[in-house]
């Protein structure tokens, strides 16, 4: 299978989201993502031909955040 559907957004064969994808599954807006991009904050991405997250980063990401906000109450 060359690709899955994860939050009804194409994910590569190697686990590859735009930001388009990783945005919906963070849950945000695609701008707002670029926004933290530009600003060094979210989930690390990379470029090879254009802005690429890894499913896994995201959902590390996502965790971290959780954790961060649990630990502060």
């Amino acid at each position: 299978m060359a690709e899955m559907r994860l939050a009804d957004q194409h994910v590569t064969a190697d686990g590859r989201l735009t930001t388009v994808g990783a945005a919906a599954l963070i849950g945000i807006k695609h701008d707002t993502l670029k926004n933290w991009r530009s600003q060094g904050k979210g989930p690390p991405h990379f470029r090879a031909g254009q802005v690429w997250y890894r499913v896994d980063d995201v959902l590390d990401w996502i965790d971290e955040q959780e954790r961060r906000c649990t630990e502060g109450h």
